[in-house]
């Protein structure tokens, strides 16, 4: 496994999974959000971040963590070795926002001058985490299709199965 992609709801556990395989891999890790949002959470142009995206995903080894499918399936999923996608039920997913959302220690995965705490942002990412299988599901699963013939998707739905998984590739990589 040289490139792989994991995709989840806010609250899933993306950034977390990718931070542990890297280190179990040692790969090198690409946070969407960071190529995505700028200083005090400003969007970045569409075309900005889809060459920043195109960029980091030409390499032989990664780990993408992130969503933003309609601009970024398209140029990952082909490539990818294997799709991770973390289906966690959405009260689970929202209560992690939430929590998430009140610390007061930024978290590594963040992009530059974007703080954590931020009310409005916290609000938007519990309502997406609740949203998401109405929203976000589909696309997901219909992607799915363009991956590539040599890609493999693992789907995990509790704390539990991604123990399990880690506790695998640990002991294949080793």
């Amino acid at each position: 496994m040289r490139r792989i992609n994991i995709l989840g709801s806010a609250g899933s556990g993306k950034s977390t999974l990718a931070r542990r395989l890297g280190e179990v891999l040692h790969l090198p890790i690409i946070h969407l959000d960071q190529l995505f949002w700028g200083p005090g959470w400003k969007k970045a142009d569409k075309a900005v971040f889809r060459q920043r995206v195109e960029q980091a995903v030409r390499g032989d080894a990664w780990i993408c963590e992130g969503n933003y499918p309609s601009q970024t399936f398209a140029l990952r999923m082909p490539r990818a070795e294997l799709t991770v996608w973390l289906d966690i039920p959405r009260l689970i997913c929202a209560l992690r926002v939430a929590r998430l959302s009140m610390r007061t220690t930024d978290r590594p995965d963040l992009p530059a001058g974007c703080r954590q705490g931020n009310v409005k942002n916290a609000v938007e990412l519990v309502r997406d985490a609740w949203q998401f299988d109405a929203q976000q599901r589909a696309r997901i699963e219909a992607e799915f299709a363009h991956c590539s013939a040599a890609s493999t998707i693992t789907r995990l739905r509790s704390g539990d199965e991604i123990a399990d998984f880690l506790s695998s590739v640990r002991a294949h990589h080793r």
